[in-house]
């Protein structure tokens, strides 16, 4: 099973929303938010999903963002009301997930009651101390725990559904450094294939966005489209760039100029492989010489990695 991990942001839930709501993601994909901010987009995608019997991941400690606070402002009364109004009634549709971060803190006191299984993210050393001091009870509610691909993780977590949680996103200091010739197309990773060999319940990773968090926008010199595709026995990524990357002008002309370099490069590939949602909207796009704005383009990035993941999943299970 393949965990994407996404920071909650507007077109990262859009993106899960849109996969639900058309059924493109399933038993083979699940994943995990950690909310930024209380939005209505946040709870309006936790809604469908329940809606859709589709389950995910919900961080209960989020670690980045703003989301704490946002549960403190009375400005937000009728948002978190509704959010609240969720969580009571939301049963198994979400499963609590806790990052462990502190060997003296229990997440057993901390979480609503979301049907007595959750999640936990286990990435420090506090944290694998963490397990020394749980009873056989609480050490049966923790239904997957995500860890490094680290012997002393592995070592510590023994008794649990271990998944492998890395970013295997090599994320450069600007989207210019994408088109460099070592670097536009790269090894993403191999573990949608070995992981269950290596004792491992699943996989998981941060997709193309990245562990490192910004909640900042600002005005690009380039644009880049990130694409993940499967290649012989792994996964690899190509990005396409931009060519005028001088100045900050015409964004638009910037997309042109990438999603071109996608089309050629997608008709090159064996497009029944690839074929997804996300992928045919960039075509369309491409046809229309339209620009959606860049929250749209990485929204459909994300489409197309998850929705793929979901076909590798149902292509292993078939064999």
């Amino acid at each position: 099973m393949y965990f994407p991990y996404l920071r909650g942001r507007q077109f990262e839930l859009l993106a899960i929303r849109e996969l639900v709501n058309n059924s493109l993601i399933g038993e083979h994909v699940f994943p995990i938010i950690e909310p930024v901010h209380l939005t209505s987009t946040l709870v309006k995608t936790l809604e469908i999903c329940k809606a859709k019997g589709y389950k995910l991941g919900l961080v209960m400690n989020p670690q980045v963002g703003n989301f704490t606070n946002d549960l403190k402002d009375s400005s937000n009364s009728v948002l978190l009301k509704r959010y609240q109004d969720f969580i009571c009634s939301a049963g198994d549709a979400i499963v609590p997930v806790y990052i462990l971060n502190d060997s003296n803190m229990n997440p057993f006191d901390k979480l609503p009651d979301l049907g007595g299984k959750f999640i936990t993210v286990c990435e420090t050393s506090d944290a694998l101390q963490f397990f020394t001091k749980l009873s056989y009870e609480e050490r049966a509610s923790i239904c997957y725990n995500l860890i490094p691909d680290e012997s002393r993780f592995r070592r510590g977590t023994r008794a649990y559904n271990n998944v492998v949680f890395e970013d295997y996103f090599h994320k450069q200091d600007k989207n210019a450094d994408y088109g460099k010739p070592n670097v536009v197309d790269e090894p993403y990773t191999d573990e949608y294939k070995f992981y269950a060999s290596d004792g491992f319940k699943g996989f998981g990773d941060y997709s193309i966005v990245g562990k490192t968090y910004n909640d900042s926008g600002f005005a690009p010199y380039a644009v880049a489209i990130h694409i993940i595709y499967p290649a012989n026995e792994e996964l690899r990524i190509h990005h396409f760039v931009s060519d005028s990357n001088d100045d900050i002008t015409d964004v638009a002309g910037k997309f042109g100029e990438a999603v071109k370099k996608l089309d050629m490069w997608y008709q090159s590939q064996d497009k029944k492989r690839i074929d997804t949602c996300g992928m045919r909207e960039f075509e369309q796009l491409y046809a229309t010489k339209s620009f959606p704005g860049l929250g749209v383009v990485k929204k459909l990035s994300i489409m197309h990695h998850l929705e793929l993941m979901e076909k590798l999943g149902e292509e292993d299970n078939s064999k």
